[in-house]
């Protein structure tokens, strides 16, 4: 083939995709676009997270409901079906040289031997990226996930040498350039879609309002119950939490603070727990500590602020959080960061205030003022409620990754060209 019609083949698929992606922004909750080719099977892999991941099982769960033939591959300790989805468990990584080394060509092994071999499999972790070409040479199609901007995120892991870590980001840009080459991906932000190449879709990490469970404790002016729902961390802003606790209750409110989810990072929980004690906060800031996605989300419907206080970090700063979904479902008014990729849906629509994290002056003020304004906070809280009924819901936003999986498997909508 000439060079004049090769380069004239790439305008041509340059102009397609661009075409499919406007129509995938446009996809309305009214559109049929979205049902798929009945019957086709895909897999979701991933060895990072659990397999009831907010996002990942929410994703398997609403292409099983609509026909497809969905398996899951990730860590568990059994194979079993829910809610329409197959799990084909792995053993845990015993470590993360292991989790990286290893554990991709366990996961891939295990695709492979599936009983239906997928059409279609969608990876959730950079780690797989290493078979991505494997799979698509044994003819399966691909979709990269990407949950956040990893090269970013390799600049701020307090496990790694810090002279080493620009190297290292540099380095998997390179590396996933060339591993996912030709490669369509979906994406929670568009500031991180922006950076790679059609097809592509941005899919945000939004709640399922059939997930939320009904509020039993009244709204009430008494003891006010404060909560963070998610990974307990440093860079979510945990440390910094706990003395704007300290500075609230010297200014005598009377609250609760519940902090939900696993504590991660190396001695935190022992440093979480001495900083509670030296505060004098241990009735008033509780670690609940690991829970289910189903109980960590009762605690959210049964609170009055949710807090959302990350640290300014190069990932967070282009980061979604579907906590803020979350407690905005549940009709909580919201404390967040005062990142510009929040101000739409904080700030933008008058359903929370946003704040200096790094300031524990700050966050208290803020949570102080929601305390002395019931009137003002519920308020917020309908406001936010409202918002996601009207367009911030999985319900609606599933429906772009239904249309974006037609468009990769219909072979009439599209014809899949790598590179």
């Amino acid at each position: 083939m000439s060079t004049r019609r090769r380069a004239a083949m790439r305008a041509w698929r340059r102009s397609a995709l661009r075409t499919q992606e406007g129509r995938l922004e446009r996809t309305s909750v009214h559109r049929t676009d979205t049902v798929p080719l009945l019957g086709q099977p895909v897999c979701h892999i991933t060895t990072v997270h659990s397999p009831f991941d907010f996002r990942v099982f929410k994703q398997c769960r609403s292409l099983a409901e609509v026909g497809y033939a969905v398996d899951l591959v990730a860590c568990h300790e059994a194979d079993e079906t829910v809610q329409g989805v197959r799990i084909h468990g792995l053993p845990k990584p015993p470590g993360r040289l292991a989790r990286v080394m290893v554990w991709p060509w366990l996961a891939l092994r295990r695709v492979l031997s599936l009983r239906t071999r997928p059409v279609l499999c969608h990876i959730h972790d950079p780690e797989l990226l290493v078979m991505v070409q494997v799979l698509r040479v044994c003819g399966i199609r691909v979709v990269y996930d990407v949950h956040e901007n990893v090269a970013e995120d390799i600049r701020t892991k307090a496990y790694l040498w810090r002279p080493v870590r620009p190297l290292l980001a540099v380095g998997y840009r390179l590396a996933e350039a060339i591993l996912m080459s030709g490669v369509p991906t979906v994406h929670v932000i568009e500031s991180i879609a922006r950076r790679y190449r059609q097809p592509r879709v941005v899919v945000r990490n939004l709640p399922r309002m059939a997930d939320v469970p009904p509020r039993k404790r009244p709204w009430q002016d008494g003891t006010a119950r404060l909560v963070h729902s998610g990974i307990v961390s440093r860079q979510r802003g945990i440390m910094t939490l706990v003395k704007a606790a300290e500075v609230l209750a010297g200014k005598g409110y009377d609250f609760e603070m519940r902090l939900v989810g696993p504590i991660c990072g190396r001695g935190l929980e022992a440093d979480l727990g001495r900083a509670i004690a030296d505060a004098g906060l241990g009735s008033r800031v509780l670690v609940m500590g690991a829970v289910s996605f189903g109980a960590a989300l009762a605690e959210v419907a049964e609170a009055d602020v949710g807090l959302c206080v990350l640290a300014p970090e190069p990932n967070t700063l282009n980061s979604l959080p579907n906590k803020l979904f979350e407690y905005m479902v549940c009709r909580l008014p919201v404390v967040a960061s005062d990142f510009p990729a929040w101000r739409p849906y904080v700030s933008g629509l008058g359903a929370g205030l946003q704040v200096d994290a790094t300031s524990p002056a700050a966050i208290a003020d803020a949570m102080a003022w929601l305390l002395d304004h019931p009137a003002e906070r519920r308020e917020m809280g309908r406001r936010g409620r409202e918002a996601v009924e009207r367009e911030f819901c999985w319900e609606l936003e599933g429906r772009k990754l239904l249309a974006f999986y037609r468009m990769l498997l219909d072979r009439n909508a599209y014809e899949y060209c790598p590179g």
